[in-house]
């Protein structure tokens, strides 16, 4: 493997949702309507996955750049060679030979390491932030799917005592896109998908989706009926 095609691979990696932010704010680009919303993978719901493309760009990145690391210093490491029985030769030693000096310019050099540090700097909090985005939002589908295929998902967003969530109907298919169907509000981060206070009673195509609290100081209520029609 070439560790310097790692190494830029890992830096490309690390700046790219940084860019792509970027481009997106200072252009007139706009994101197709669903780039916000839930997405389930087969069985796998993924409440942001914008977050969580960079969150695996970012730690793709470090993969890279660690193995990039680990193969330039096993390529500088000299092989020691193996005695030839148990025989011992007194032949004189040959010099190392040095190695030529890189002759890049300066410049070039100090644009590499710049980047380099830079993409270090860019891809520890860019990868914290996501990861944290991700750990605020529970996502779970629930009640099971319907005749069609049609599901139920649940998304609460937690964070100290704040609390809310949105419920979505899920199309059949391998991977889909969610619909929004509601949202509701807690208080005390009190989490329905986590105690286990929401219901979905199925009636041909459509669901009927009870989300409620355990008592009345949290409250957390929504009722309403999910269909992918």
């Amino acid at each position: 493997m070439n560790p310097r095609g790692l190494w830029w691979a890992g830096v490309a990696m690390a700046l790219m949702p940084g860019l792509g932010y970027m481009v997106w704010q200072h252009t007139d680009l706009t994101l197709p309507a669903w780039a916000g919303l839930p997405i389930v993978v087969g069985p796998v719901p993924v409440a942001d996955p914008l977050m969580a493309a960079a969150a695996l760009c970012e730690l793709a990145s470090l993969g890279l750049l660690i193995t990039a690391a680990a193969v330039r210093r096993r390529a500088r490491t000299p092989a020691i060679p193996e005695a030839e029985g148990d025989a011992l030769t007194d032949a004189p030693s040959t010099p190392t030979a040095r190695r030529p000096a890189d002759r890049r310019p300066a410049i070039a050099l100090v644009g590499a390491v710049a980047v380099s540090v830079l993409a270090v700097l860019v891809m520890l909090p860019t990868a914290a932030f996501a990861l944290l985005a991700q750990s605020l939002d529970t996502p779970a589908l629930v009640g099971g799917a319907g005749p069609s295929g049609c599901r139920v998902l649940v998304v609460d967003h937690t964070f100290l005592l704040l609390g809310s969530g949105d419920v979505y109907a899920v199309p059949p298919g391998p991977v889909a896109v969610a619909r929004p169907a509601g949202g509701y509000g807690a208080d005390d981060g009190y989490s329905p998908v986590a105690m286990g206070t929401v219901s979905v009673i199925w009636e041909g195509d459509g669901a009927s989706v009870n989300v409620w609290s355990d008592d009345g100081n949290r409250p957390a209520a929504w009722s309403g009926t999910v269909s992918c029609g």
